[in-house]
């Protein structure tokens, strides 16, 4: 799960198969329970109070309203910097990583294709593109060639980018940080 700014993007997926289910909700805190009040507004979920809430954005109507069962105010939630504990009747336990690993990041990427959406930028705020190029030369800088390369299929993180030159950062078995030919890019 991927939060950003009271926005969950869930998603699940076997190892190196594709994306199984992907859903989006919005979190936040309220002052009531959903035994107090059978309705909420997006816009009243803050960033702190009494109760943990998550919305499924399915269930969200036009004007930003969901109803009960469609939020939920889990009866025990332990927060600590790291770690997010939620009792829904069974124990939810989220841990906060840095990074996605490389495997998350493709498969987001192929899932993003697929939906007409893209998942890193909105959830990542990362530029993340496929090398289409049958290969692709890894710059130390523009015009200066090193002995590493890219395959068509990798992806690559867009740091910069300049004239017909992109610097990107691949991890792979190694991090490989240089700069490949825009054209060598989807």
């Amino acid at each position: 799960m991927i939060n950003k700014s009271g926005k969950n993007l869930g998603y699940g997926y076997e190892l190196e198969g594709e994306i199984d289910w992907i859903g989006e909700s919005y979190y936040g805190f309220q002052d009531y329970s959903d035994d107090e009040a059978s309705t909420i507004n997006v816009e009243d979920l803050k960033t702190s109070g009494k109760y943990y809430t998550e919305i499924s954005k399915p269930f969200i109507d036009k004007e930003g309203f969901a109803t009960v069962p469609h939020f939920s105010t889990p009866e025990i939630v332990e927060i600590s910097e790291s770690t997010l504990w939620i009792n829904y009747g069974k124990v939810s336990i989220y841990e906060k990583i840095d990074n996605l690993s490389e495997i998350d990041m493709k498969l987001l990427y192929l899932r993003g294709k697929k939906d007409n959406r893209d998942y890193i930028k909105e959830y990542l705020n990362l530029d993340v593109r496929e090398i289409t190029a049958p290969e692709s030369i890894i710059y130390s800088e523009p015009d200066k060639s090193t002995k590493m390369h890219l395959t068509k299929g990798d992806m690559i993180f867009v740091v910069e980018e300049k004239n017909d030159w992109i610097k990107i950062e691949h991890s792979g078995e190694n991090l490989m940080i240089g700069w490949i030919k825009k054209e060598d890019v989807k």
